[in-house]
């Protein structure tokens, strides 16, 4: 059987599979009916991290996708109209975290675009300075309706329905 988190979000590294979450079991495709096209881009490594393209508000950025932010974050204020609430996470030292929430009119990557995003205003400017390029780090749910695989032998995120699956 296929081991894959719900909604369908699979690492692949070195031809194993490695999963973020609990394991669904059984035939994924039949549980989203349907799924949109599949759509790839190819991503970059710095150091340990991924950095895939993006479009912000329809300019092109560079973000760390993030499979351990439960919420998106951009970098540049004018990026997003601020709600006046804020958002406040612990990292996995037990650090609080708390940043300004904002909304984007448009973020998309790999062929999944989302309008009105709920994102988070993040002060990078303590950050070294080998990420300035950097406009923020893409949480997972923005994939949260269409299944995504990192591969990373192929260098590339795919978003929505693979090849060969029925309906493709």
């Amino acid at each position: 059987p296929r081991s894959t988190l719900f909604p369908y979000t699979t690492l692949f590294r070195s031809h194993t599979r490695r999963t973020i979450g609990g394991p669904v079991y059984g035939d994924v495709w039949r549980l989203f009916g349907s799924v949109a096209q599949l759509s790839e881009v190819p991503f970059a490594r710095f150091e340990h991290l991924v950095t895939v393209p993006v479009t912000l508000n329809g300019d092109p950025a560079t973000f760390i996708l993030d499979s351990g932010i439960g919420l998106t974050l951009v970098r540049d204020p004018a990026a997003c109209r601020l709600t006046g609430a804020t958002f406040s996470g612990r990292r996995m030292s037990g650090q609080t975290v708390s940043v300004p929430l904002g909304v984007a009119p448009s973020l998309a990557c790999a062929g999944v675009e989302l309008a009105d995003v709920e994102v988070g205003l993040l002060d990078m400017s303590g950050f070294p300075p080998e990420l300035d390029a950097i406009a923020g780090f893409l949480s997972l749910a923005h994939f949260a309706n269409t299944p995504l695989t990192v591969d990373y032998d192929r260098g590339v995120v795919a978003a929505g329905a693979h090849r060969g699956r029925a309906g493709t």
